[in-house]
This record gives C-alpha cells, sequence and structure tokens, in this order.
C-alpha cells in the first residue's frame, strides 16, 4: 500500500508540472527581457567608447528592430568613420569586424563606400597563414577569426565582392588547426599541415566560433545547403503588395574550389559536432555572453545545414532560461566582456540573430533588414524589394516627381521628396545618368532630404562628368549632405584610402576636403573649372 500510495503521488506530481516550455523570440518572456535591454542600451550606462562594443549595441538594436536612427545607431556609425579616418581599426580585428557586420545591416547602399574601405583593410590585416589575431603577432586567434568570417559572409550576401583566396586561405586555417578532438583553441598552433595537433586549450567557446566558421566557409564553397528542405518561401504567404519586387542582388557563385578539400571540411564539421553534442552546456567558466551569441551562430548554421530551420532548438530554451535568470535590474547582462558588448550578446542571442541572417540571406539577398523602419506611411502600396519594406512611388513619372519638388505647395511635395530617396537607391545606373540635369539642379537649390538623395544618385552612376557637381555640394551647410558628398566622390574615384572627412567639418576641414577633390580632378581632366556659386 505504501508503494501503491508513493506511485500515485509521484505520478501526480509529474502530471502538475508543467509541459516544458519551448522558448522562441516571440515568446513574452523573451521579448520583455530584449525591450528592457534595448532600454538600457540607450542609457549612459552602455556608452562603451570601443567601436567594436558600439557596433555591437547598434547591431542588437537593429535585431530587435530598434528604428534606424537611434542615436545610438546614429553613434555607431560615427565611431566607425572616425575608426577609419584614424586608422584606429587597422589593430583592432573584433571592431574590424563588427563595424563591416553592423553597417551591412544598418543599410548597405547608404554605407557602400564605408563598407568597401573596411573590407579592403580587412584583406590587408590578414595573416599569411589565413587567419586575424592580434597586431604584430605571427600566430592567429581563433575568436578574432570567427567575427572575420562573418563579416565576408554578411558582406558577400549583400553583394560585396570578397576575393575567394581569402575564403579559401582561412578555412584552410581552419581546418588545420582543429584540435584531434573536434574543438578549436584559442590562440591556435597551427602545424602547417593538416595533420592535427594538441591545441593549447580548447573552451565551448571556442569551438562555438571554429565550429561556425567552418559552417559559414562551407556554405560558400557550396558544401553545405543552408536552404530548408521544403518549397515555401516565407513570401508565399504574404500579400501581393509586399511580395519581393525589382532586382536582386545575386548571391555569389557557390561552385567549390580545388583549393579546399571538401571531404577534409566535412570530417571537420562533423567532429566538431560530436565534440559539440558531449560537451554541452549552456553555462561556461567565463566570457558567458560571448559564448552564447557564438552558440546561437554556430547552432544556426548547422541547423540549416541539416534543415531544422524553425523547429524547438533545447539549447535555445536553455539559454534562455539562463538569461532570464541573470538579467539585471536596469536590463543589462554583465560578464568580463564589458556591459555594453555583454548586453549586445544576450539579446543578439535572443533574437536569434544568425537565423534571421540566414533566412534573410536565402529568401531576400542582400540589403536592409526588414523591420526597424515599418511600413512607410501616406498612399501608396508597399513594396518589398532587396529585404526593405517600401511604399510604391505615388507622384507619378519622373517629370512629375521633380515638378512636385520644385512647388513646395503641391500636394505631393512631400512624398515625391521620399520617392526621390528610393530612387537613388534602387534606379538603375543608366536612368539616373539620364535624370543628371534635374538631380544637379536638386544639389543646387532643393530641400535637404532631397539634396542628399541627389548627391547619392549621381554617385552611383560613377560618372566622372558629375565629379564637379559632388565637388560643388562639399559646400553644402548641411552635415548629411557633405558627409554623402564625400562618400560619393570616393565611390566614383575608387580612392579607398583616402581619408574619411570627419561627420561635422569644420570651415577648414571642408575647405581642405574641397581643395583635395578639386586637385584630384585636375589631375585626370587638366583644365576643369569650379563654380562655388552653383553647379557646374
Amino acid at each position: 500500500m505504501r508503494s501503491s500510495a508513493c506511485l500515485a503521488a509521484l505520478i501526480l506530481g509529474c502530471l502538475a508540472l508543467p509541459a516544458r516550455s519551448a522558448f522562441t523570440p516571440d515568446s513574452p518572456e523573451v521579448k520583455a527581457a530584449v525591450a528592457k535591454a534595448v532600454a538600457f542600451l540607450a542609457t549612459d550606462g552602455a556608452n562603451d567608447p570601443r567601436i567594436g562594443a558600439q557596433a555591437m549595441a547598434g547591431l542588437a538594436l537593429l535585431k530587435s528592430e530598434a528604428p534606424h536612427d537611434h542615436p545610438r545607431i546614429i553613434q555607431a556609425v560615427q565611431s566607425i568613420r572616425q575608426g577609419l579616418n584614424d586608422d584606429s581599426l587597422r589593430t583592432d580585428m573584433y571592431s574590424l569586424a563588427m563595424s563591416i557586420i553592423f553597417l551591412v545591416n544598418a543599410d548597405r547602399d547608404r554605407y557602400e563606400y564605408d563598407i568597401e574601405k573596411l573590407l579592403k583593410l580587412q584583406g590587408e590585416t590578414q595573416k599569411p597563414n589565413g587567419a586575424w589575431g592580434y597586431h604584430n603577432a605571427l600566430f592567429g586567434d581563433t575568436s578574432m577569426t570567427q567575427y572575420a568570417v562573418l563579416s565576408m559572409w554578411e558582406a558577400t550576401e549583400a553583394g560585396f565582392d570578397v576575393p575567394v583566396e581569402r575564403w579559401e586561405q582561412v578555412a584552410n586555417w581552419l581546418l588545420r588547426t582543429q584540435d584531434p578532438s573536434g574543438g578549436f583553441g584559442y590562440q591556435a598552433i597551427d602545424p602547417g599541415n593538416f595533420t592535427q595537433v594538441m591545441q593549447s586549450e580548447t573552451p565551448l567557446c571556442m569551438c562555438t566560433a571554429g565550429s561556425g566558421a567552418l559552417y559559414i566557409c562551407s556554405d560558400r564553397f557550396g558544401l553545405v545547403n543552408l536552404g530548408p528542405r521544403d518549397e515555401k518561401k516565407p513570401e508565399d504567404s504574404l500579400p501581393d503588395a509586399l511580395k519581393p519586387v525589382g532586382k536582386r542582388r545575386h548571391r555569389p557563385d557557390r561552385k567549390g574550389t580545388r583549393n579546399v578539400d571538401s571531404r577534409r571540411m566535412e570530417r571537420a564539421r562533423e567532429n566538431a559536432d560530436e565534440y559539440m553534442d558531449r560537451k554541452f552546456n549552456v553555462e561556461v567558466d567565463k566570457y558567458q555572453f560571448y559564448y552564447l551569441y557564438t552558440l546561437e551562430r554556430y547552432q544556426s548554421f548547422r541547423e540549416a545545414a541539416a534543415g531544422r530551420v524553425g523547429q524547438d532548438a533545447d539549447w535555445y530554451d536553455a539559454g534562455v532560461r539562463y538569461l532570464l535568470a541573470k538579467q539585471g535590474s536596469r536590463g543589462e547582462w554583465d560578464n568580463l566582456c564589458g556591459v555594453t558588448a555583454d548586453t549586445a550578446f544576450s539579446v543578439l542571442f535572443m533574437v536569434r540573430s544568425t537565423r534571421k541572417a540566414i533566412t534573410k540571406a536565402r529568401y531576400f539577398g542582400g540589403g536592409t533588414l526588414v523591420g526597424g523602419r515599418g511600413l512607410p506611411h501616406g498612399e501608396g502600396s508597399a513594396l518589398l524589394r532587396q529585404g526593405r519594406i517600401k511604399r510604391q512611388a505615388t507622384a507619378g513619372t519622373a517629370d512629375e516627381l521633380f515638378a512636385a519638388m520644385d512647388d513646395p505647395d503641391n500636394e505631393h511635395y512631400f512624398r515625391a521628396i521620399e520617392d526621390l530617396e528610393e530612387l537613388s537607391f534602387d534606379a538603375d545606373i543608366a536612368d539616373l545618368d539620364s535624370m543628371a540635369a534635374q538631380l544637379k539642379k536638386l544639389v543646387s537649390d532643393g530641400p535637404v532630404e532631397a539634396r542628399v538623395a541627389a548627391v547619392r544618385g549621381l554617385a552611383r552612376t560613377r560618372n566622372l562628368d558629375h565629379v564637379p557637381t559632388l565637388i560643388f555640394a562639399l559646400e553644402d551647410p548641411d552635415a548629411e549632405v557633405f558627409r554623402e558628398a564625400a562618400a560619393g566622390l570616393r565611390l566614383i574615384s575608387r580612392r579607398l584610402n583616402a581619408k574619411t572627412p570627419p561627420a561635422a567639418p569644420s570651415d577648414k576641414e571642408r575647405q581642405d576636403e574641397i581643395r583635395t577633390w578639386q586637385d584630384w580632378y585636375r589631375s585626370i581632366r587638366p583644365g576643369a573649372t569650379f563654380d562655388s556659386l552653383s553647379p557646374p
């Protein structure tokens, strides 16, 4: 009887226990924790001066659908440009990679020049062995390398050209430095061949770092398929007005490479997966929140390669429970990486940042994240182009659009300005070139939003005939017009090493910038003249 009573009590106790909670980014507990963390990232308590930390915070805000004009996002952009100015990013591999990832997600078109310059710098800092690491150190660093690989993938998916040799070199370095157990070391020991040697330490955070990078490189070489197993796409369930239209940036060719052994890559992934399955724990000794972000990245690529996108994940549930228990009263998390970075790491884990990136890349191609800006206001149909929700042009033809902007009393005045902004991003280069005369007029006397869009449109043509107009725009009293003109001149000239001007230039800095570009233009077109009162 005693045994029966105990069994009955056990059964009743089990029935009283709630079912295992399968958390998702949309779970109320997760959304509440993320909202609290986002609010913290807007406070002075999260004002970390490190460029990488600011980029991390900006990325966390973007992925949690904060507006693109959030002060922390603008601050991160300015910090990155200052780092390009003073060349401090050359010796900070974390910040360099995170800057690329952040700007690609923020707005790959608007920051195209900055991203290209960062990618060029990243290529210059890759070590001869194929890895990235501390400045002037010969060995490679698995932690830094993982971020370089992720930034290369994000940039490639957004349509930027990352040389295949850069991918091959880092992939072979990862293969050479994997521990025989399947894990990865921190400061990797590179034997110079593919005979694996014992690494000095193989903590879980390094295994997720190296393994995630293996999956990313495998995707680049077409060795894994990150697409879903069924044919249904997210846009199939969207109303017609929200389905993708227009041109998309094409993903790079996924054909294999003769310089990376596909079977060796497959064995390396399998060994890493087995190591993680044996050793997995949601809690680690140090760098806890850094680890959770690398875990989410590794697991997201692994799930996608196995066709398990969208399924419940025990590791995610365990991570969410841990984060909910450890979140501070201000909404922060903090463990050795600094409160700003650790809070950003935690947010990126909870919103499934990498899974979002993989889904976006597979279905919508590169470009700005869906979300963050919301549906455009006003009349007109909404469109989804290159991953960005937009409103259809409603001001009519191009001639009608420009006419509307000439008349502030026109009922389509503000709508026309918004349409020009979209036009500057999406129109064919030939179409923009045919509108040059009207765009030049706007640079001279249009409203500030139209001046910014017109400068951007002229720069996208890459037509040297428009350089004098862009130089003229450097005199614009609005700092955003100045910045757009400076970026456009670097884009047209392909002078990616040119020093980036300050975000808010002094009179002297502005005149120095103007003289620099006038001298350059005269060097290729002797006799060119410039009129500071009206564009040529």
